[in-house]
């Protein structure tokens, strides 16, 4: 079996968790490769900004939903979603905040 990854990193110390709430369980699990594609397509300047574009909101459009999961716990981690959205925005880190929002509206 290869060695797997978490698609969500986790936090440091003074990191905020965008996802809190959600169990580590509910998190999808990718292989180191897909993990590397998926992190560097949007960063290659090699590529248009449309693809670079593309890569970003299919970050933030990779989404499972987890049917045990109540409805309730989805809402309370949307709502902290935008507001590290908005924070990462604030703080001009436009390509997290981008990501953000597009799962946000997944």
């Amino acid at each position: 079996m290869p060695h797997l990854l978490w698609s969500v990193a986790q936090p440091s110390s003074t990191a905020r968790w965008p996802w809190e709430g959600v169990p580590f369980s509910t998190l999808q699990i990718i292989s180191p490769e897909n993990f590397l594609v998926l992190m560097s397509d949007h960063g290659d300047v090699s590529l248009p900004p449309e693809d670079r574009v593309r890569a970003l909101s299919q970050m933030g459009s990779a989404v499972e939903i987890n049917e045990d999961i109540p409805p309730r716990r989805y809402f309370r981690s949307g709502v902290e979603i935008i507001r590290m959205a908005s924070i990462y925005s604030e703080e001009g880190n436009i390509e997290h905040a981008f990501i953000l929002y597009n799962k946000y509206i997944t």
